[in-house]
Formats: structure tokens, C-alpha cells, sequence
């Protein structure tokens, strides 16, 4: 059985004849595959993860019997500085600071500059710079949705408002702060391939074709004001985590979405066809459309005089049967009902149409995904018992076929979140350990230097 281990990101084939039998064993496999890296080390069974070798869902304390053809096992385990590798360890570091601390004197002011926008964590001014960006993003998105409201709204084109002046100060930073990246980036290109910057850019030309236009009447343009939205995209950089394992829950997920969207609009096509032909009606050739049959319009006149008669009485009294309502009423003696299309009493009323909603098979498409997904706006509804009778079994059809994938989405979301969470760990233990064999190979190395000849001697001249 042919099995695949994985320590500190290097993965190696490993052949078995039989099933483990315990941990010992798999300890075993892990000396012999990396003797550099496990030899002397105690393995045990908490520092082993099994996941599968196309998946990246790891498992913890799982058991021998899941260790199947294909598996892949990491090792997580602690490894000991060996003294030999120890010394050339604390000099690698040595310099490696040394590199640094020289680099850092040789850095320039525009190299500091880009370092402070572009990493918040480089300095506390870097963080102070960020949130103040970031505040100005969310302070002019507020100002972008409240300037709409019907008590601030000014339909004036001149900036003569406390929101104009806003938008002024906020869109004045943003320019700054692009002037500033543009002149200290370390490349153009480099920059210009970055997506956030693009953002930037897009997001202040509006400003400043609309203040160039200002007086100028064009139709259209101020759909372009909401471009400058497009700043919220920057608010992004605060959670990379989270997009990143949103896009991976997509890319994991790319299977089940195809057969969503591919039973979708299978159904689509077919349900919106029938209810086309269900609820389209009568087509009428002198205005050129499909009408369908809404309801009478049945005039009523009471014989006997009886005051407030056909204002006052209800929809179910002995001039109309149920379920005809009071549409108007002419006087004391005179009204008019209305009555649904099937009212059997249509002596001497008048038909009413209406333009059929329903009146192509691309138009139906509408309907039915609003009726599959359940939101159901009611702009399109059927009237016949038999177009109501597919609406229900197009609403059923709908919860069924959304169900299924969802499912699988949410199970690889709660995988891969659950994976990430894991690698946080690894990461923070894998951090303490590094920090921890430094300071071990600083204290060894200072120990060897106060017991060395040359150490005594320097002792004994003093």
C-alpha cells in the first residue's frame, strides 16, 4: 500500500505491505523516510494529521484503519537543532541581522515612504495612516447614501452643501495619498498590476470629471458619481483571510455551482414554456399583443330606493354573489362591481383585459427564477387554476434543487475554515518554536564562547 508523507512542506512516497498496525509503525516509516529531520525524536500519535491526497481537510487523532491507499500523513512534531547544524544556525542569523540592519540604513526616504502606505504593519504611523484612510472610506461612503435623502437632497449642481465640502476633503486625501504611492512605489509596473491601486485611481476620476462639467448639463452622467463607491474594494485589505478562504469555498465548490446553475436553467427553459402557453391569453391583432382576461365589470341597479345601499353593503349581500366587490358607486340606485373572470353571472358585463405579462418565453424566465428561489415579487403571477397549480410545483422544484448544493458549499466552507484554523495553530507553534531554538542557539552559543581557552585568557588578562 502506497502511502505519501508530508513534514515541513516536503511530501515523500512511502511504500508499505500491510496495513499499520500501530502508531510505532508510522513512527518508523517517518525515521526512515526523513533521518535528518525525526532521528531521535519521540513521535507520537498527537503530532500526526491524515487528509486526503486531493483535499486539504486535515484530521486529528484519527485512527490506523482510516489510513488508506493514497493518504497523505504529516508530521508535526517539534524537531531538535542537532549541535553540529546549531552553530551555522546562529551564524546564518548573525548575518542575516547584520544584512538587515545595513539594508536598513541604506534605505532611502521614498523606500520608507512606500513601506509606510503599503504596510500597516510596519510602523505604528503606518497603522495610524491606514485607519485614517479607512475611516475616510467609510466617512465618504456615508456621505455618497445620506446626500440622497429626500431632507438633504439639493438638486443644485453647485457645491454649495456641507456634503460637496466633504466629499471635497475626502477625495483631496485620496488624491494625496496616490500621489504619494506614485512616487515612492519601487515600480509602475508593479504598481499599475495591483488591482486595489487601479481602484484608487477610478474611484477620484468621477470627482474631477464632474467638477470640470460642473454647470454643464449631461444627460446620464451622474450615474457615474457611483463609481467613486468602488474606494469600499480598499476595505478589503483589512480581511485577506476571509476572501481568501471565500474564494477557496468557490473553487472547491466549482462542481456543485455548475449543477445548480445547469438543473437551473434546464428547468428554467422548460417551466418557463409551459407557462407561457398557460397564462399568455388571446392575442389581439389590432394592438399587436398577447391579453389575458382579468375580470367583469358588472353594473348593478337597485330597484327600491334604499339610502347608502350600494356604498354600504357587503361584497357577499344579495345584489352580487361572493367574491364580486364594490368597484364605484354612481348614486344611491347605481354601482358597479367588479367580478373575477370565472364569475358565472356575465350577462350584461363588460370584459376586462389586460397585456399579458406572459407574453414571450424570454420573458418568463423571470418569473419562474424569482418563483425557484422563492422571493416571489409579485409583478408576474398567474390567474388560472392551472398556471397556479405549475407555480407550486415550480416553488417545490426550486427549494429541492437549491437545497442540494448549498449543502455542499456550506460543508466546504465549515472544511477549509476549519483548515485554516489549523494552520493558524501550526503557524503559532511553529513561530514559538523558531523563537524558541533561537534563543537556545544564542544562550549555547554564549556558553561555548565564556568556556573556550580564548574566553579564560581573556578572564585572566583582565
Amino acid at each position: 500500500m502506497l502511502i505519501f508523507l508530508e513534514a515541513y512542506e516536503r511530501t515523500k512516497e512511502c511504500e508499505i505491505g500491510k496495513p499499520l498496525a500501530s502508531f510505532t509503525e508510522l513512527a518508523d516509516c517517518f525515521y526512515k523516510t526523513y533521518p535528518e529531520l525525526f532521528e531521535g525524536e519521540d513521535l507520537k500519535p498527537q503530532h500526526f494529521y491524515l487528509r486526503h491526497k486531493e483535499h486539504h481537510v486535515y484530521y486529528e487523532g484519527f485512527k490506523l484503519q482510516d489510513v488508506f491507499e493514497g493518504a497523505v500523513v504529516e508530521c508535526r512534531a517539534p524537531r531538535k537543532a542537532k549541535p553540529a547544524s546549531l552553530a551555522n544556525f546562529v551564524k546564518r542569523k548573525q548575518i542575516m541581522d547584520i544584512l538587515s540592519s545595513n539594508q536598513n540604513r541604506k534605505t532611502g526616504f521614498r523606500e520608507k515612504l512606500w513601506t509606510t502606505l503599503d504596510d500597516p504593519g510596519s510602523s505604528r504611523l503606518a497603522g495610524t495612516i491606514t485607519l485614517f484612510l479607512l475611516l475616510l472610506i467609510l466617512l465618504s461612503t456615508v456621505n455618497f447614501c445620506l446626500e440622497t435623502l429626500p431632507y438633504f437632497y439639493t438638486p443644485s449642481n453647485e457645491c454649495d452643501n456641507v456634503w460637496c465640502y466633504l466629499e471635497c476633503i475626502c477625495i483631496s486625501c485620496f488624491t494625496v495619498e496616490i500621489g504619494l504611492r506614485l512616487f515612492s512605489c519601487p515600480s509602475y509596473r508593479m504598481y499599475f498590476q495591483d488591482w486595489m491601486n487601479i481602484i484608487d485611481i477610478v474611484a477620484v476620476v468621477p470627482f474631477y470629471l464632474e467638477a470640470m462639467l460642473m454647470g454643464v448639463d449631461i444627460p446620464g452622467f451622474a450615474v457615474f458619481r457611483v463609481v467613486r463607491l468602488v474606494r469600499v474594494f480598499r476595505l478589503l485589505k483589512m480581511s485577506r483571510s476571509s476572501i481568501s478562504i471565500f474564494v477557496q469555498t468557490m473553487k472547491r465548490s466549482a462542481k456543485p455551482l455548475f449543477m445548480l446553475i445547469f438543473f437551473t436553467s434546464i428547468a428554467t427553459i422548460i417551466f418557463s414554456s409551459l407557462m407561457y402557453y398557460f397564462e399568455r391569453g388571446t392575442y389581439d391583432h389590432d394592438l399587436g399583443v398577447w391579453k389575458r382576461l382579468l375580470y367583469y365589470s358588472c353594473p348593478v341597479r337597485v330597484s327600491v330606493y334604499e339610502p347608502d345601499l350600494a356604498v354600504n353593503h357587503p361584497p357577499n349581500s344579495y345584489i352580487l354573489d361572493y367574491p364580486c366587490l364594490l368597484e364605484t358607486s354612481l348614486n344611491d340606485q347605481n354601482a358597479i362591481y367588479k367580478c373575477p373572470y370565472l364569475y358565472p353571472k356575465d350577462k350584461g358585463c363588460t370584459h376586462i383585459y389586460e397585456q399579458s405579462p406572459y407574453d414571450s418565453i424570454p420573458a418568463t424566465f423571470w418569473w419562474c427564477l424569482v418563483t425557484m428561489t422563492t422571493v416571489g415579487y409579485g409583478d408576474m403571477y398567474p390567474t388560472r387554476w392551472y398556471g397556479r397549480l405549475l407555480g407550486m410545483i415550480v416553488m417545490v422544484f426550486g427549494i429541492v434543487v437549491l437545497a442540494l448544493p448549498i449543502t455542499v458549499i456550506g460543508s466546504n466552507f465549515h472544511a477549509i475554515y476549519d483548515e485554516y484554523n489549523q494552520e493558524v495553530l501550526a503557524k503559532g507553534r511553529v513561530d514559538y518554536l523558531d523563537a524558541s531554538l533561537v534563543t537556545n542557539a544564542i544562550e549555547t552559543s554564549n556558553n561555548n564562547n565564556v568556556d573556550s581557552p580564548a574566553g579564560n585568557n581573556s578572564k585572566n588578562g583582565e
